[in-house]
């Protein structure tokens, strides 16, 4: 939707704003959105005078107070819109201005712009949208004439800084990063040559305060990686590139003629398994190359295919890994880990305070969101378990989309890596952690079948 002008045309609404400091009164801002960002008054004094600015910038009028923001808090979404309003009394030569601001979910925002042009849209941009802005205005004469209207909508997406931990599920930008987001999307209302109805920014995630990763980070000097989709380069010691390919499926062959010679534990497993007439068994592979070094690694996992599992309950999916030390790491033909998987942990003594919110670095950032109360366990979606190089590892991966992963070696916490399918940044705690471990352990931790 783009800019309407409507009842008189832009020519005409210029020449009428000509007129020597015509008064606009701000007459209420509304609001829908699950955290009230507009509470704080330095944020209120902020956008008041940016709008001030705007409005005698752009419409040659003069807000008659910008020291407040009329709020009107709008309990249900559904309101947003709604009310009607009747300016065709008093002094018709005052204008009256009304904003609204409404906060929707990606999914129920793309739903309702299923249109055929809505629908030819990069999907990577719906993917990566965590959170959608509506802001609208209109500018109301004495006679109840809409003079001006506008529409823009901010997209909001995550993009790579400093900041690690749990990230928010219920905040995705935090209140000063509003603002930008506030007075970005005022510009473009008040100004009647911006033809902008939607516009996309990049943002810092949030994160929820807990008392594990918390104390750990704080302080820690952070590995940035630089990843392009096929690859990923950093800097430890000297600079590394992994290059990954994409997942391949290979169904095992257990009879008749093409039956192949596996190893004796992976053929007793499978034996022993619930229906295993009822199932296909099936390796999981993702090839890795350690570009520089000229190595070759391949991740093999077993899993059993049963369609008698019932997809709706997690703990029973459809695809699920063989219970045992049945995963690997191959180097070139060697194996340099054994592993087993499990799903779905959690570990009461590790906390997530969802109420309490910052930005992954300075916890004097901690805002309070409500839920002041809220305590939860840490959940890890898998724990992977085994052996590396003659000595016990453990990776456990938890977060938003599985984007945590911690790297135990004999037991020991090593390294904390964020990132869903290639790591984007990380904090090591053993300095004598080499380059070869850490490489194999974020090769088996950021395998593609970990989602």
């Amino acid at each position: 939707m783009k800019r309407t002008v409507t009842l008189l045309s832009a020519l005409v609404y210029a020449a009428t704003c000509l007129q020597a400091q015509r008064k606009i009164v701000f007459e209420q801002l509304r609001y829908a959105m699950p955290f009230d960002y507009f509470a704080e008054p330095t944020m209120q004094q902020s956008i008041g005078t940016h709008l001030a600015e705007l409005i005698r910038k752009h419409h040659l009028a003069q807000l008659t107070d910008s020291t407040r923001l009329p709020l009107v808090s709008l309990n249900e979404r559904s309101n947003a819109g709604s009310e009607k309003f009747d300016f065709s009394r008093g002094d018709t030569g005052t204008w009256h201005l009304l904003v609204e601001v409404a906060e929707y979910m990606p999914a129920s925002y793309y739903a309702a712009m299923n249109t055929p042009a809505a629908n030819a849209a990069d999907s990577v941009q719906r993917a990566k949208t965590k959170t959608v802005f509506r802001f609208t205005t209109a500018v109301v004469n004495g006679r109840n004439e809409i003079i001006y209207s506008n529409l823009v909508d901010i997209l909001v997406f995550h993009t790579r800084g400093p900041g690690m931990g749990a990230e928010s599920i219920h905040l995705f930008v935090m209140p000063k990063t509003f603002l930008e987001i506030a007075r970005k999307a005022l510009s473009e209302l008040m100004d009647p040559q911006s033809d902008k109805d939607k516009i996309g920014l990049g943002v810092a995630p949030v994160f929820a305060a807990d008392n594990f990763y918390m104390p750990r980070l704080a302080g820690r000097a952070r590995y940035f990686v630089t990843d392009n989709g096929q690859s990923f380069q950093f800097i430890y010691d000297t600079t590394h590139l992994l290059r990954k390919s994409e997942p391949l499926y290979e169904e095992l062959q257990l009879k008749g003629k093409r039956a192949m010679p596996y190893p004796r534990n992976i053929l007793d497993a499978i034996q022993k398994a619930d229906n295993r007439s009822g199932s296909d068994f099936v390796f999981l592979k993702q090839e890795w190359r350690d570009v520089l070094r000229d190595r070759n690694y391949l991740v093999q996992l077993l899993i059993q295919v049963n369609p008698e599992k019932n997809y709706g309950i997690p703990e029973q999916a459809l695809t699920g890994f063989m219970p045992g030390n049945l995963h690997f790491l191959l180097e070139e033909k060697d194996t340099v880990a054994r592993f087993s998987i499990t799903k779905y942990i959690t570990d009461g003594d590790k906390k997530i305070y969802p109420g309490r919110v910052y930005n992954g670095v300075d916890t004097a950032a901690m805002v309070s969101i409500g839920m002041a109360e809220t305590v939860w366990p840490l959940k890890y979606n898998y724990v992977v378990q085994g052996s590396i190089a003659k000595r016990s590892f453990e990776i456990r991966c938890s977060g938003a989309a599985n984007t945590m992963k911690e790297l135990y070696l004999d037991g020991e916490l090593v390294c904390i890596a964020q990132g869903r399918f290639a790591p984007e940044l990380f904090v090591v705690f053993d300095a004598s952690l080499s380059y070869e471990t850490l490489k194999q352990l974020f090769i088996i931790g950021f395998n593609r079948f970990f989602e």
